[in-house]
């Protein structure tokens, strides 16, 4: 497993789509991040900076998201476009061990990279945002908090919904790759579905409804903490149970592809 994995990190650091991920996620982060020192009202403080810039980067413009998306055609479908993948095929491997390392790799980058994203625009909030009272701290939906540790598990129930957003998008990407072949043909089509899957509509009563909840987080964050806390952990496991499923149907496709050419 280890010689697989190291294969895959290998084809990644010669590819131009690792350097444009993070280039392109660094250029929209500082755009964010410089929109939002401007006209964000400095007592504020650091939670409303931080969770503005990660809110507009996954859920408005799904930065993070189109990396898991990017780096899913690449692994798979772009070793099907290049036929590179016939020689992976017929090689005396398991297919769970193919798979896993591709996924591994794949995800542990995605994720990375939006920890890291994460964790410097907290940075930048906490150097040009003054200290405030926790009371006030953070933005509206932050305000109902009265201490620190609540305004900080918010964050981190809204970070793992993000990452639960690029496990979907990621999955999605390897059933495009396994059916379409297609690197580009991949790319498109995994970001239509996504936003299709993901974005909620709102409906005439005031509700909003999609096929995935995922982007439901940022109206639970209106709720008070007790209730964020619970319906925001049955969300994330919810979402997780079907991100599990959309993967294993990834792998059952991979394997049928395997299999025609044995």
């Amino acid at each position: 497993m280890k010689d697989y994995l190291k294969n895959e990190i290998f084809k990644l650091t010669k590819s131009k789509y690792i350097y444009f991920i993070i280039v392109s996620t660094f250029l929209f982060q500082m755009i964010f991040c410089g929109y939002y020192l401007m006209y964000l009202p400095k007592q504020e403080g650091v939670f409303n900076f931080t969770y503005s810039v990660v809110m507009q980067m996954s859920l408005a413009i799904f930065i993070y998201e189109i990396n898991g998306i990017v780096l899913g055609a690449f692994l798979f479908s772009k070793e099907y476009q290049d036929r590179t993948f016939m020689y992976v095929i017929i090689r005396p491997i398991s297919n769970i061990k193919l798979f896993l390392s591709k996924v591994i790799i794949m995800l542990v980058l995605s994720i990375l990279i939006f920890i890291f994203s994460f964790l410097s625009s907290a940075l930048i909030g906490y150097i040009f945002f003054p200290y405030t009272p926790f009371s006030i701290a953070g933005i509206d939906f932050f305000m109902q908090d009265l201490n620190i540790v609540e305004s900080f598990i918010r964050m981190i129930l809204f970070s793992t919904s993000v990452i639960i957003g690029i496990l979907l998008s990621s999955a999605i990407s390897i059933i495009y790759s396994c059916l379409l072949k297609n690197f580009l043909g991949t790319i498109i089509s995994s970001i239509v579905t996504f936003f299709i899957v993901a974005c909620p509509i709102q409906l005439k009563s005031g509700n909003y409804f999609s096929i995935s909840s995922y982007q439901f987080p940022n109206y639970l964050m209106e709720k008070d903490f007790n209730t964020y806390l619970e319906l925001q952990t049955k969300l994330n496991l919810l979402n997780i149970f079907v991100v599990i499923i959309i993967y294993i149907i990834g792998y059952k496709l991979m394997e049928k592809s395997r299999k025609k050419v044995l």
